[in-house]
């Protein structure tokens, strides 16, 4: 797994265990109000951490998959 550390920031890959954790923002109107994605149902928080679990060991990584969380 990648991870980037600072004192105050750590940056890591997804893991399905953060589906939960996302759907909790990417669903919330206010959240996702000037964004081109959003609100997010269940399945399209559940699909877009499926891609991006899938792209995470592809080298280089050039994508984001759909552009953002949905």
């Amino acid at each position: 797994m990648f991870q980037l550390a600072g004192e105050r920031l750590t940056l890591r890959d997804f893991v399905p265990a953060d589906e939960a954790a996302l759907h909790e923002f990417c669903s919330d109107p206010v959240v996702t109000e000037f964004t081109d994605w959003g609100p997010n149902t269940v399945e399209d928080t559940r699909s877009f951490v499926a891609d991006v679990l899938a792209r995470q060991d592809i080298t280089p990584r050039e994508t984001c998959p759909r552009g953002g969380p949905r």
